[in-house]
């Protein structure tokens, strides 16, 4: 479940990769204010990108507080993803017509990204939640357990003691 996680974040910051070679190799056909628009939706992907990465690097520890972050990640990198839709979308109104292909198949890399995205969380989220809610359950059983174990050794030896 998790290396699905982690290819989906991979493929994803591939997407992104690909998506802004396509459109920086029709950039210079651009309006200026296009070029401006692009520059700043370029800053914000590669800030996605890199929580992208981040997300994924935090998935090869093995801690639950290292995939809990991972996974907080990963949620911070969709909403960073919904903000930066509206500059593309901006960005897309500015454009020349040159560059309305690489858009269009830009937005729609980006949607079936997002798309990816929700199924996964959709279909995965709860699984997740549910096994470190389980994992929880067998260490506090287990901490009881070990300190059942502690009292009832401490009260032989306590009955053991002359009086």
């Amino acid at each position: 479940m998790l290396d699905q996680l982690k290819s989906h974040l991979e493929k994803s910051g591939e997407f992104l990769d690909r998506i802004v070679d396509q459109v920086e190799d029709e950039a210079e056909d651009f309006a200026d204010d296009s070029r401006e628009l692009w520059k700043l939706s370029k800053q914000h992907v590669r800030q996605l990108k890199a929580r992208l990465s981040e997300a994924s690097t935090q998935l090869d520890t093995a801690s639950d507080e290292a995939r809990l972050q991972a996974h907080l990640a990963a949620m911070d990198a969709h909403e960073q993803w919904q903000t930066l839709q509206h500059n593309v979308h901006a960005f897309m109104r500015y454009a020349n017509d040159k560059s309305r292909p690489v858009l269009d198949h830009a937005v729609l890399q980006s949607h079936l990204a997002h798309m990816d995205a929700r199924d996964f969380m959709k279909e995965s989220g709860q699984a997740i939640k549910e096994d470190f809610h389980l994992s929880k359950e067998k260490v506090e059983q287990a901490s009881m357990k070990a300190a059942a174990d502690i009292r009832e050794h401490c009260e032989g030896l306590i009955a053991g003691l002359p009086k």
